[in-house]
């Protein structure tokens, strides 16, 4: 059986969609650290810097750019030299949040944030798609397609009043599709099932496993078994589906259910490491500090609900 480009383009489902409007001033920048989400910045006025750990992008006004691994960068304005402003994307209400960075003249309004999306689409291509992917805006006499596909003065209407959030997460997905569609294989024709990757059906199992047992003892043998498989093929299998191991993928998940209940704020540290599979709150601490670049309770106060 194959999956058609087509059915895996759609399989690249948002879950989750944090967005805001980022206003950066003169001098302004803003640094992002590493996600298990998706990043993307869309330039609808102004010209900034996008600076990865390896390249710098720069883009104008129309362009998009999208970090599918979700890589820490930079978004700063020409000459910026202070330090970048840490930001993080919480959740949307009805229209974006709005973030304002920087001093002086207003130099560039970007639409900027992070978009969770299914594992199995993600799994298809975020792990085997470039650091950054880019889908530069047409200009022409003064009229700007933003990602090449829609006019900005379209956008800038759609992005405040009711429901903005949600067209934002709709353009966005449709740049993606975009993105995806003219940087991948035209011809992909992927096989459901093949002897160097999962199938969509066995990496729906591995992870509907994982979130809803985050605390269970889970080791590389004990989900081989669950797909019926060998610990060794299941290990390079995962590994080329996903681009991590299986405990690193299994690690990630913990940790990221663990920020979303440090930001609720109902629990304490020692219950949240209990819930997400840890023994102990030094053990839970270290693993969560490696990952985010923080420490639990900084982050917790830091970035409440």
């Amino acid at each position: 059986m194959t999956a058609s480009f087509s059915d895996l383009l759609l399989s690249v489902r948002i879950r989750d969609a944090r967005i805001a409007t980022t206003h950066l001033l003169e001098r302004g920048a803003v640094a992002l650290a590493a996600s298990n989400c998706a990043y993307f910045h869309l330039v609808i006025d102004g010209e900034v810097t996008l600076k990865t750990e390896s390249a710098d992008y720069r883009l104008l006004s129309g362009d998009f750019a999208a970090l599918f691994r979700g890589s820490p960068h930079q978004i700063v304005d020409e000459g910026a030299g202070t330090t970048p402003t840490r930001i993080q994307f919480t959740g949307s209400d009805d229209e974006p949040l709005r973030i304002c960075v920087g001093s002086g003249k207003p130099r560039a309004l970007l639409l900027s944030g992070v978009l969770g999306f299914d594992y199995a689409g993600r799994a298809r291509f975020g792990m085997r798609a470039p650091e950054v992917l880019l889908a530069e805006g047409i200009r022409n006499q003064g009229e700007v397609m933003v990602g090449g596909l829609v006019p900005r003065d379209q956008v800038r209407t759609m992005l405040s009043g009711s429901g903005a959030s949600a067209f934002a997460a709709s353009l966005v997905q449709l740049i993606y599709v975009r993105l995806l569609r003219d940087t991948m294989t035209p011809g992909f024709n992927a096989p459901a099932t093949g002897l160097g990757a999962l199938g969509l059906a066995e990496i729906d199992v591995v992870v509907r496993l994982v979130s809803g047992k985050l605390d269970a003892p889970w080791t590389v043998a004990r989900l081989a078994a669950e797909i019926g498989m060998s610990r060794t093929d299941f290990a390079v299998k995962f590994t080329n589906t996903f681009g991590e191991s299986p405990m690193a993928f299994v690690r990630r998940q913990r940790l990221q259910h663990a920020a979303q209940l440090l930001r609720q704020g109902d629990h304490s540290i020692i219950n949240i490491a209990t819930q997400v599979g840890y023994l102990s709150e030094t053990a839970f601490s270290r693993a969560f500090r490696r990952q985010f670049q923080i420490a639990p309770k900084q982050f917790a106060s830091t970035f409440p609900v």
